[in-house]
C-alpha cells in the first residue's frame, strides 16, 4: 500500500503542515497512521479527503463566487 508523509500531503494539498496538524486536532480530516511512533502517514484515500476539506468553500466563499459569475454574465 501506499502511503504519504504530512510533508508529502502539505505538498500535495498545497497548505502547510501546521494547517494539517490542526485539522487533524479538531479532528475536521483523518487523523493517518503513525510509522514507529515518529512519522505521520497517510493512506490516497486520506489524502482525498484532507485535499476536499482544504479546498471546500465556505458559505461566505461560495456567495462570493456565486456573485461574481452572475456579474460576469451579465
Amino acid at each position: 500500500m501506499t502511503y504519504y508523509t504530512l510533508t508529502e500531503v502539505a505538498e500535495k494539498v498545497a497548505c502547510s503542515r501546521t494547517s494539517i496538524w490542526r485539522w487533524k486536532k479538531q479532528k475536521k480530516i483523518p487523523p493517518g497512521q503513525r510509522y514507529r511512533d515518529r512519522e505521520l502517514l497517510f493512506t490516497p484515500e486520506e489524502v482525498q479527503a484532507i485535499y476536499a476539506y482544504a479546498h471546500r468553500l465556505t458559505p461566505d466563499e461560495a456567495a462570493s463566487v456565486l456573485k461574481h459569475q452572475l456579474n460576469l454574465a451579465l
